[in-house]
């Protein structure tokens, strides 16, 4: 949980001096994501699809900034200077486009989770700079002083099953063998998680795959 409180309190020397809490972190340096975070002069929370900017610099707190956000489920943030970073979900799906209509009618359907990644200015009003939008799901998070490393899972994309035509297991042992020779002939991009970095106004401007094979082992 975090604490977003602020409090004045007179040094020694009768000065006044800001004191704030923030995450309970379970290592000293390496900031966990939340729902609240504080640099001490501004809160920043999540709050019903919005994030809520607070300055917390004068007697009573007061609403700088309220941003509505993208229906994508985001649920944890982290707070860096003027920068805020969300991190959300998201699911897209529909028919497997079939190169031709299966024999049995069958109509295989997919859904594809993606992680969606929000960098937000808070120097002003609070604005979306850039989305990043990954194949995947989010796992966890943390932050070493301005460096976030998030981990994520992924599954296969981009494969046309096969699946048995019929009943018995000569029909099992056929779709086994095709699904196979799917497989090996297969690319990296079905098995390496795809991203998208889309600017504020929502065009693409860098797309490809996460990493290279050669970073790549088991």
């Amino acid at each position: 949980e975090a604490a977003a409180t602020a409090e004045d309190s007179a040094g020694s020397d009768g000065a006044a001096r800001n004191s704030f809490s923030g995450t309970n972190n379970q290592v000293r340096g390496v900031d966990e994501p939340d729902t609240v975070k504080t640099d001490g002069a501004r809160i920043v929370s999540l709050n019903e699809g919005r994030l809520i900017v607070t300055d917390v610099t004068g007697e009573e707190p007061r609403v700088v900034s309220r941003l509505n956000l993208p229906s994508v489920g985001v649920q944890n943030l982290f707070l860096s200077g003027d920068t805020v970073l969300l991190f959300g979900s998201a699911w897209s799906g529909g028919p497997v486009p079939l190169s031709e209509p299966r024999e049995d009618g069958f109509i295989p359907y997919f859904e594809t989770p993606t992680i969606q990644i929000i960098e937000v200015d808070i120097s002003e009003d609070a604005e979306i700079v850039r989305t990043m939008s990954i194949d995947g799901q989010y796992v966890s998070a943390r932050m070493v002083e301005d460096a976030v490393r998030m981990v994520v899972t992924s599954g296969p994309v981009g494969f046309e099953w096969s699946y048995p035509s019929g009943s018995g297991l000569q029909a099992e042992r056929q779709a086994i063998k095709e699904n196979q020779e799917i497989i090996r002939n297969s690319k990296a991009t079905n098995w390496i998680p795809y991203f998208l970095v889309s600017d504020a106004d929502g065009e693409v401007t860098t797309e490809g795959t996460l990493f290279s094979c050669d970073r790549a082992s088991h």
